[in-house]
């Protein structure tokens, strides 16, 4: 137990000495797709839109996917991040209720 707080307040010292450049870029993905090699797994993002047209037909709205960006990680660093993405998914549970499964 005493471990995971000293990782946990190691994360939050981290955090707390991350520079964030005013032009840093956002991405804003919808979905997003993983290739996995034996030397890395990357993580593409996508947006997915409406096709804005003036026709509608039989009621059906046509979408088009469009990657918005790359990210390239190293096994260790995936599984970083999954493990923070998991933790903080947890979190966002109890205070705003269940994901529903995709």
């Amino acid at each position: 137990m005493n471990k995971d707080k000293n990782k946990e307040k190691n994360d939050k010292k981290n955090i707390e000495s991350l520079f964030l450049p005013h032009d840093m870029p956002q991405i804003h993905a919808t979905a997003a797709a993983v290739a996995v090699s034996p030397l890395n797994f990357r993580l593409l993002l996508v947006n997915e839109e409406i096709e804005k047209n003036d026709e509608f037909i039989d009621g059906t709205i046509k979408t088009f996917k469009t990657a918005v960006g790359e990210i390239i990680l190293h096994p260790i660093v995936a599984k970083k991040i999954s493990d923070l993405l998991a933790k903080e998914v947890k979190n966002y549970e109890s205070k705003f209720g269940e994901l529903p499964e995709v």
